[in-house]
């Protein structure tokens, strides 16, 4: 037998033989996924208050959410729509928002449904006095 007629079956061969043994590790566990957080609209008003306070969000609407499309950075996303047109994308994941971002085509902003107005984010807690006549305690 000549060498071409061996080459296609030691290439199978071969490919058999890495293919098993790609195998032959162990599989990454498999999780049941995060529920939605319910109170999203919220936590979107509160990071983006945080995290992009220079963004006029008077006018801004928010879709109802939906799960991310990998290689997202979470199971979820809700998309913002501010005033101007722009879209913004925020990801949820173990109850919170873990990242948000000008959106992308991934995001599926322009076609996502149930756009509603964005919450008022909620203003911080004045932080608590001490009464008269007393110190405050170091902790």
């Amino acid at each position: 037998m000549n060498i071409t007629k061996r080459w296609p079956a030691a290439c199978m061969a071969l490919a058999l033989a890495l293919g098993v043994a790609g195998c032959a590790g162990e599989l990454p566990a498999i999780t049941a996924p995060q529920p939605a957080p319910a109170n999203y609209a919220r936590l979107t008003a509160a990071y983006f208050a945080a995290t992009l306070p220079k963004q006029p969000l008077a006018g801004a609407t928010i879709s109802a959410i939906q799960p991310a499309v990998a290689p997202q950075p979470a199971e979820w996303v809700a998309c913002v729509k501010l005033a101007s047109g722009e879209y913004y994308a925020a990801f949820y994941g173990e109850g919170k928002v873990v990242d948000a971002r000008s959106a992308l085509t991934i995001d599926r902003c322009g076609a996502a449904e149930g756009y509603a107005a964005f919450p008022a984010p909620e203003k911080p807690k004045p932080a608590v006095k001490p009464a008269k006549g007393k110190k405050a305690t170091k902790s």
